[in-house]
This record gives C-alpha cells, sequence and structure tokens, in this order.
C-alpha cells in the first residue's frame, strides 16, 4: 500500500469539544512553520480556504507532483462522508508517499494524540526514531521531522512512541 499513517478519532469523546479548538489553533501554527521550511500545503476538501477550522482539519500537498490524499479529521464527520463512525469512532488511512506534506501530517497527528490520547490514536508505517523524528523524505531543512515540530511549537514533545496499533487500525 505504500508509506502510509493510520489514525482513529472519537469525535463523541466528552473532552473532544472542548479540546478542538486548541487543535484547530495549534494546526494552523504547525501549517504555518511547515510552509516557512518551503513545504507547499493545500487543502484537500475542493472549495475551502481555509485548513482548519469549525467543521474540520484538511491539508495535503500543493500542488499535482507534490499532493497525495489528505489528511481530514472533522468535528462532527457529516451524513454523506464515505466513511461513517464505528462505536463512535471513525478511522482513516492517509498515504502521504512520503511526499513533503508529510512533515505538517505527522506532526498534526502527532499533536491531537498529545491533547486527546483517550479519544486520539496513531500508528504509522514510519518509525519513530527515524521518520517522525528527520522526516519522511530525510532531513528537512533544519532536520525537521513531526517531533521536532511540535516541540518547537508547543516545548513538548513524547519521547516515548505513542503508536497504537489496536486503536488506530480500527478500519
Amino acid at each position: 500500500m505504500g508509506y502510509c499513517h493510520y489514525y482513529s478519532y472519537d469525535p463523541t469523546n466528552p473532552r473532544f469539544d472542548s479540546v478542538w479548538p486548541k487543535i484547530v489553533a495549534d494546526t494552523d501554527r504547525i501549517i504555518a512553520r511547515v510552509r516557512n521550511a518551503g513545504i507547499r500545503i493545500g487543502n484537500c476538501l475542493a472549495g475551502n480556504a481555509q485548513w482548519a477550522g469549525v467543521d474540520f482539519i484538511a491539508l495535503d500537498g500543493d500542488s499535482d507532483d507534490l499532493a497525495g490524499p489528505g489528511l481530514v479529521i472533522f468535528r462532527e464527520v457529516p451524513p454523506t462522508y464515505w466513511s461513517q463512525p464505528r462505536n463512535g469512532s471513525i478511522s482513516e488511512v492517509i498515504k502521504t508517499g512520503r511526499r513533503p506534506y508529510d512533515l505538517a501530517v505527522t506532526a498534526v497527528l502527532l499533536r491531537c494524540q498529545m491533547l486527546l490520547p483517550a479519544a486520539f490514536a496513531i500508528y504509522s508505517d514510519g518509525a519513530w526514531d527515524e521518520e517522525w523524528l528527520f522526516g519522511a523524505t530525510g532531513p528537512f531543512p533544519g532536520g525537521l521531522g513531526a517531533r521536532a515540530v511540535v516541540a518547537e511549537l508547543f516545548g513538548d514533545a513524547p519521547t516515548a512512541c505513542p503508536f497504537d496499533r489496536e486503536r488506530a487500525l480500527l478500519l
């Protein structure tokens, strides 16, 4: 299937509503930092000018050669969305193929897991001490990986791997 990240989240979790504004604000900061590193980010939901907002987070690469499947996280899953929650949770796979926008995807996933560990699970084909530390395509300018971006912006990042295969692969 290629280089993928797996995530599962439960928007019905009692803390999800109260933490959602922080997730949106932190996603905006992550995207700004990644764009400042020269990585172009697009919005994978057609017709939307923003990456994060009241209802969703949606991002991917910003050109035909850099784009790939998008990261989508809904505050409330629309009834028309192709993947509906099971037992309150929604699970997704995003195949970034090691494209540059992988940095934004992994940093957002890591931050969500940090803010809502009981409601957000992640797993990855990338190694915690390699791709998540140095980036999926090798060191970016400044050696940026998801862990470095999160630590730089928010003052901390886990050193122990938070991957939870069973919870993240609720597909």
